[in-house]
Order: C-alpha cells, then structure tokens, then sequence
C-alpha cells in the first residue's frame, strides 16, 4: 500500500490534479462563473493547504486502487 511506485503516484497525481484544477476553476471557468453570480461569493481566500492535502487524498486513493485492479500488472507494454 505504501510502496514506493504508489507514493510517487500519488505525488505526481496529487500536483497534477492541484494545477489542472486551478487551471480548469481558477483560470479557465472564471469568466463563466463571473458572468453568471449574482454575488461575490469569494470574500476570503481559500485555504490552499486543505485543498493541497485534498487532492494528495484524491490522489492515493485512485492509485492505490488502481494498483489493487491491475494486480501488479501495470506497464506501457500491457496497455496500462
């Protein structure tokens, strides 16, 4: 379960899921939500740490299943 393929998934996941979120909400889905709010809901900043340790979350968990249905057997050469 904490083997060292698993952690470095779940790094490399979890700073994958934290940008392309920021990406995709912060960047991308700003002018929508700016267009169709009627109130400023964003008085505070949100807590960056809490949604960092949410995605590392995220993160080992699809990768500790994922090991788990694979079976071991994961690689470029057999499609996974």
């Amino acid at each position: 379960m904490f083997s060292k393929s698993n952690l470095l998934a779940t790094l490399i996941g979890g700073i994958a899921m934290f940008v392309l979120g920021y990406l995709l909400w912060g960047m991308l889905g700003e002018s929508l939500n700016r267009d169709n709010v009627l109130t400023n809901v964003m008085k505070t900043e949100p807590d960056f740490i809490h949604l960092f340790l949410g995605c590392l979350l995220s993160a080992f968990a699809m990768s500790t299943l994922y090991g788990k249905w694979a079976r071991g057997h994961h690689s470029a050469k057999e499609g996974g």
